[in-house]
């Protein structure tokens, strides 16, 4: 038995498990991109739209 054969057989749940771990990371953070645009786009309607109506795409 070869040393690689011998760390995937010990080392194989471990290894699954951190790929499960980096992709379901990957996922949170692009989930994650999406609210933080959506909060941002509500934010700028509500502030624009109630309570400065004179309000610029810049705020002072």
């Amino acid at each position: 038995m070869d040393l690689a054969s011998l760390f995937m057989d010990i080392l194989a749940t471990e290894a699954l498990m951190l790929k499960i771990t980096v992709l379901f990371g990957a996922v949170m953070s692009s989930f994650n991109s999406g609210v933080n645009s959506l909060s941002t786009l509500v934010s700028l309607d509500i502030y624009k739209q109630i309570i400065n109506p004179k309000a610029d795409a810049m705020f002072p």
